[in-house]
């Protein structure tokens, strides 16, 4: 499910990240934020809660802004990806070493919460697919890792 925040003229709606029944995972790199491993997410869901993936979609800097700003976001627990192959989304310069788009990072989430990689290859398989033909359209030869 998608929710919008940004949107002129138009409120954020909350509703979706308040269901006492569901346990939140803000996808997010800040201090406080558990790194998410395979044993931390054995253990969600124990409390009888639902494990909800919770992705904010922007830049670097639009991101950490709505980390901070969008309703109910600032009070969700932040988890980061553990450290990983480098991205493979070359249309942009990452902002850091380690930072991914937001597809990729959460490709990983979901290959983390679900324990099986082959879950996010379909995305995978689409998003190079993207970022190849991107290169093309711009006549650019693919840069090699």
């Amino acid at each position: 499910e998608m929710v919008w925040y940004g949107a002129r003229d138009a409120a954020m709606d909350t509703a979706p990240l308040v269901d006492p029944g569901r346990d939140y995972l803000l996808l997010f790199q800040r201090e406080d934020a558990i790194t998410l491993t395979p044993e931390v997410a054995a253990a969600l869901g124990a409390d009888g809660r639902t494990p909800t993936l919770v992705v904010l979609d922007g830049t670097w800097h639009q991101c950490s802004r709505m980390a901070r700003r969008a309703p109910r976001i600032p009070e969700l627990q932040c988890y980061a990806l553990p450290e990983g192959p480098p991205s493979t989304w070359k249309i942009r310069t990452p902002p850091r070493p380690g930072a991914l788009s937001t597809l990729e990072a959460t490709c990983r989430a979901l290959a983390i919460l679900e324990g099986d990689a082959a879950v996010t290859r379909p995305a995978e398989a689409w998003f190079e697919a993207v970022t190849e033909r991107l290169w093309q359209m711009r006549g650019y030869a693919r840069p090699d890792d």
